[in-house]
């Protein structure tokens, strides 16, 4: 979802709330290297909790500022519209089925609606609800065996090349997104004989 359907773009963001870039460096290590964010996305810890944890690492002066934004993090990351258009495609033009598989948090459940894309997919696996995330290969399973699906006649498109080498593995055509170029990816289903 984050880099594909929505802009999930986590230096951008702390460049926009924090001016210094070693406070945009230090927080950015914290939440992803250390991987405070992770146990959110595993639905272990609520955004309350990751905030408070993430304080822990930081200077007293970023306590606030942090905890407000990991509240609003959702506003940040605004829908695609091209690819939102690419779906309705893929959906209503070629009749494909379309599913989500995605490490994200609770806050999930209540935003989705506020995603124009997702009126066209057939079923959700969001990783807080399986205590489990890309790329282990047990989400995968979650996917195929909850919407009946055969890998092989899977297409999975992820920005994060750990996912798509997971998804391969397990027997799935996929697609690394990190260019986060439609028509790049359209081109790519055209030369595989998905799309015409």
């Amino acid at each position: 979802m984050g880099g594909v359907i929505i802009d999930f773009d986590p230096e951008k963001t702390l460049k926009k709330y924090f001016g210094d870039k070693n406070d945009v460096e230090l927080i950015k290590d914290v939440l992803f290297v250390k991987n405070v964010w992770g146990p959110m996305d595993q639905g272990l810890m609520t955004v309350e909790e990751v905030a408070k944890e993430a304080c822990g690492y930081l200077p007293k002066r970023l306590h606030e500022p942090l905890t407000k934004l990991l509240f609003r993090w959702w506003d940040e990351m605004p829908p695609f519209p091209e690819m939102c258009e690419f779906i309705r495609f893929l959906k209503e033009d070629m009749g494909f089925k379309i599913f989500l598989l995605s490490n994200t948090p609770p806050e999930f459940h209540k935003r989705k609606s506020q995603i124009p894309a997702f009126k066209y997919f057939d079923g959700f696996i969001a990783s807080c609800d399986y205590k489990c995330v890309k790329p282990d290969p047990e989400i995968f399973i979650i996917l195929f065996s909850t919407f009946g699906l055969l890998p092989e006649e899977c297409y999975f498109i992820d920005d994060m090349k750990r996912n798509t080498d997971a998804a391969s593995k397990l027997g799935m055509k996929t697609h690394c997104y990190s260019h986060g170029n439609v028509n790049v990816l359209r081109e790519a289903m055209r030369d595989e004989g998905i799309i015409n």
